[in-house]
């Protein structure tokens, strides 16, 4: 997933959610919670994150559940260093036999 933020003062609720998706949007917690189902479905449908703002500013993300399972993956395969010296390896060596 690409890492952005789209400024509050821009990401009108669930207008940022189109297609093609950004990388992630910002959504004010009122918004978020009024229109709930159709966040999730933007979400799931565009593979966007979202930010979710609440009124003292603190933040939480929302994201799909299969990039929440890549994310874990990716963190699990990648904490060994030794494990990830070598998937980042064969990551090369895959690239520049795809050129």
């Amino acid at each position: 997933m690409r890492v952005a933020r789209v400024p509050l003062a821009k990401a009108p609720c669930l207008t940022c959610l189109s297609d093609p998706p950004a990388s992630s949007a910002a959504v004010q917690i009122e918004d978020a919670r009024a229109n709930l189902d159709e966040l999730i479905d933007g979400v799931n449908r565009t593979q966007t994150a979202v930010i979710n703002t609440d009124e003292r500013g603190d933040q939480v993300v929302m994201v799909s559940a299969t990039e929440w399972a890549s994310m874990a993956e990716a963190t699990h395969l990648t904490r060994s260093p030794r494990n990830a010296r070598r998937l980042f390896q064969d990551l090369i060596r895959a690239l520049r036999l795809g050129k």
